[in-house]
């Protein structure tokens, strides 16, 4: 998507041009553990709106929880949009977050680094090969921690956070289609032959 189309989604939502922009995409369910990010933007709410995108059994309780922590003018509940149209709001974020400890193939982490934002995720072992810390986004364990990755993204310059996003874009090739297949291919063949091993001595 162009910067173009980008603005005006920003623009269609009241985002002012200098301020910070944090995306969720996904289900909203409890599991999900948003609720976490409408408490953390009590401590941020200045300068950054936290867009949240899908919907789901939990939603109407995260948006009493908005209101409960006085974040409602800088949280956005976007609603369930179509698949067309989900590339967009990702591209609406400078960097995806998600408080998510339950994720399994986490293809919204996927998708965002391929389109270029960088991820502010709570630590799971599922994003160990995914998130390379300070390069194309964070993990953090708790507020201090999430508070501390905003502080660096604010105090990058423009190349920096640019270098950012291209890494982002680079380590999405490792989920496409093929580089996926030549993964499960090595597992398979190191598999093959750890058991091939094992009969040799076996004998």
């Amino acid at each position: 998507m162009d910067d173009g189309s980008r603005e005006a989604l920003r623009k269609q939502y009241g985002i002012k041009e200098d301020e910070i922009v944090f995306v969720y995409v996904g289900r909203m369910a409890k599991e999900k553990n948003i609720e976490e990010l409408l408490w953390y933007q009590k401590s941020v709410q200045n300068n950054i709106k936290l867009v949240l995108v899908g919907d789901g059994p939990y939603r109407t309780t995260l948006e009493e929880k908005a209101k409960e922590y006085q974040v409602t003018d800088s949280v956005i509940f976007i609603g369930m949009v179509s698949p067309d149209e989900v590339a967009r709001y990702y591209q609406i974020g400078d960097l995806f977050v998600s408080a998510s400890t339950s994720e399994t193939q986490g293809m919204t982490y996927d998708e965002a680094l391929a389109g270029g934002v960088p991820l502010l995720c709570r630590k799971d072992d599922c994003l160990k090969e995914v998130v390379m810390e300070g390069k194309n986004g964070w993990q953090y364990e708790n507020e201090s921690m999430y508070l501390e990755c905003i502080q660096k993204w604010k105090e990058f310059s423009e190349d920096e956070k640019r270098r950012m996003r291209n890494t982002a874009v680079r380590t999405a090739d490792q989920f496409s289609k093929e580089s996926f297949a030549k993964r499960v291919e090595r597992v398979y063949l190191a598999a093959l032959e750890e058991r091939k091993r094992r009969n040799v001595y076996a004998a």
